[in-house]
């Protein structure tokens, strides 16, 4: 397990593997360029060098107390927001912000399984989730929308994906001249 580096252009494998992580899930740039690894089985964001890719430590956990049914294990999605701070996902129902010295819990998220989390060029976080732990029951795929300036939560959106994970801001599809959010599904 690891992180594995890429070059595009050739596809040329650049780094065997950044190690240290014990289930390695989702990855983010930091405003410093460094990169940031979320492990799932320690629920633990660690950050990475930028120039050498070595470890540079631990640079948040979730909180091991708060709330009392955070599970061991389950970190998910992270992204940086325009404020700087860490924006997280927990694989049980949970979000929550670093802001440099504390992650605190942002939202329960009730009936909903928190996965993957992306910042839009408007600054505003967005959610993968899924609605429905009973797993008889059809899962319905929801982004949830959070402003980290105003501190409000936005309408979410309901998409077709059952189970919506990865996040991803990229090129314009439609041509309206924005970038589009594209979601991966599982």
């Amino acid at each position: 397990t690891g992180v594995y580096v890429f070059d595009p252009a050739s596809p040329h494998l650049l780094l065997d593997r950044i190690t240290g992580l014990s289930t390695p899930s989702f990855n983010t740039f930091g405003p410093n360029g460094n990169l940031y690894v979320s492990d799932y089985s320690s629920n633990t964001v660690v950050q990475y060098q930028k120039s050498t890719w070595a470890p540079v430590g631990d640079y948040c956990s979730l909180p091991s107390n708060t709330p009392p049914d955070l599970p061991a294990n389950g970190l998910t999605g992270i992204g940086f927001g325009k404020d700087g701070k860490l924006y997280m996902g927990a694989d049980a129902k949970y979000s929550f912000v670093f802001d440099g010295t504390n992650a605190t819990l942002l939202k329960d998220m009730n009936e909903y399984v928190v996965r993957g989390v992306a910042v839009g060029g408007d600054g505003i976080v967005y959610i993968a989730s899924n609605q429905g732990a009973d797993a008889s029951a059809p899962r319905q795929g929801v982004i949830l929308r959070y402003n980290p300036n105003t501190g409000q939560w936005l309408p979410s959106w309901a998409v077709a994906a059952g189970n919506p994970s990865g996040l991803a801001f990229g090129p314009d599809a439609n041509g309206d001249g924005a970038s589009d959010l594209y979601i991966a599904d599982s």
